[in-house]
């Protein structure tokens, strides 16, 4: 991508791409990045990867960011969850995106505005993902009708065939950084193997109980 002004949907620093994201964390997350410098996902704490369905999900969506953007360290299985664009604007969500928390386990809430090199993240269309967690085939087809017509034809394929084809459709969740063909996009969700420090420039504290 050609380096152009500041935009509201990237900035330029040091000659690079960077982006702001926000994060849903719990307390605790910020907590211990203040205190170590990073944190990582911990998936023994994550309700979802003990979702059979959502792990294996969660899995394709791993191998995926390591040809995207390479081999975290070691020890990182999982990526890190933010939210890039919000009703299609890069702008920090609102308390009615605390998607994923259980108020009643988890009340404590902080939002972390994040600003993080484009090349340490990938970027995918959030209601698309949705196809990945459920083992759906994505269309991108706008139209009801040629939109039946496909999927008919994909569920007349046999088992190996639909299955494969079904995988190849969630290619089209990912998004390469374009400036237009990202404004054309309500919800796009960013992950990254770790969250820093370095990468916190605000932080908005929530009382779920209270929000």
């Amino acid at each position: 991508m050609t380096l152009k002004e500041n935009t509201d949907l990237y900035f330029i620093k040091n000659n690079e791409i960077y982006i702001r994201v926000w994060s849903f964390q719990p307390i605790e997350v910020y907590q211990i990045t203040q205190k170590l410098g990073s944190f990582t996902c911990n998936q023994n704490k994550s309700t979802y990867l003990q979702k059979t369905n959502f792990k294996l999900a969660y899995d394709w969506l791993v191998k995926k960011m390591k040809k995207l953007i390479g081999n975290p360290n070691p020890h990182i299985q999982y990526p890190i969850w933010a939210w890039y664009l919000v009703d299609s604007e890069n702008t920090m969500p609102t308390a009615n995106h605390f998607l994923f928390y259980d108020p009643q386990s988890d009340p404590k809430v902080v939002c972390l505005e994040l600003e993080i090199s484009l090349n340490q993240v990938v970027l995918t269309d959030f209601n698309a993902w949705h196809n990945v967690l459920n083992h759906l085939y994505y269309s991108a087809i706008e139209d009801d009708d040629e939109w039946e017509q496909e999927m008919d034809w994909i569920d007349m394929q046999n088992f190996n065939l639909r299955n494969y084809l079904i995988k190849r459709s969630w290619e089209k969740i990912f998004f390469y950084f374009d400036e237009n063909y990202l404004r054309e996009h309500t919800y796009l969700q960013a992950t990254f193997w770790e969250l820093k420090r370095s990468y916190i420039k605000n932080v908005i504290f929530y009382d779920k109980d209270r929000a």
